[in-house]
């Protein structure tokens, strides 16, 4: 069992949110709820900037003579930049799929992930990136969810910094990982609820 501090990795992964491009919050509705029927009630959208401090738990597995596939799940909390927003303080858990090409140091990942704002309340997303060792960039999607949330649609840009890639070259194939932590970032976050 490796346990790798995050602490540079989380102060760099936050002054770099700093940097990224946001878009600005939709303002409320004038209208009351309770006067719009669900047929012409508009699509609120809701655009942030998140992220998530995160453990990953897992299984590294040879699957070529120079690759290695990580099996396991990320679990954390989301924050918005900002402090505020439906999903702020969410829990999220990721199951994901991670290969590491040794040779050509490249990664790919796939992940779907269930982020609970509530007991009632959850939002299913999916994200897809690839990159090099210690940085994964891609999109994410939301694909639904419960609640509040039914009928939710969206995404964005999806970056994940880890160090399971320098944790798969020390480990080698078919090894157990108890505890690896990292930083995922979503910007140009757009999400629509009907």
């Amino acid at each position: 069992t490796m346990k790798i501090s995050s602490m540079p990795l989380l102060a760099g992964m936050l002054a770099a949110t700093m940097t990224l491009s946001a878009w600005a919050e939709a303002p409320a509705a004038d209208a009351p709820a309770a006067a719009a029927t669900a047929s012409d009630a508009p699509l609120q959208q809701v655009r942030d900037k998140f992220f998530s401090t995160w453990e990953a738990h897992g299984n590294f597995y040879a699957v070529d003579p120079k690759k290695l596939l990580f099996q396991g799940s990320f679990e954390g909390m989301m924050f918005t930049e900002d402090g505020g927003g439906l999903m702020d303080g969410a829990d999220i858990v990721c199951a994901v799929t991670q290969e590491f090409d040794l040779t050509s140091n490249a990664t790919q990942a796939v992940g779907k992930c269930s982020i609970d704002v509530s007991d009632d309340d959850t939002i299913y997303a999916r994200f897809d990136c690839e990159g090099q060792p210690g940085m994964c960039d891609g999109e994410f999607t939301l694909v639904g969810g419960t609640g509040i949330f039914a009928n939710i649609s969206g995404g964005g840009n999806y970056r994940s910094r880890t160090q399971l890639a320098e944790l798969a070259a020390q480990l080698g194939s078919n090894a157990v990982v108890g505890s690896a932590e990292g930083i995922a970032v979503w910007s140009s976050v757009k999400t629509c609820l009907k």
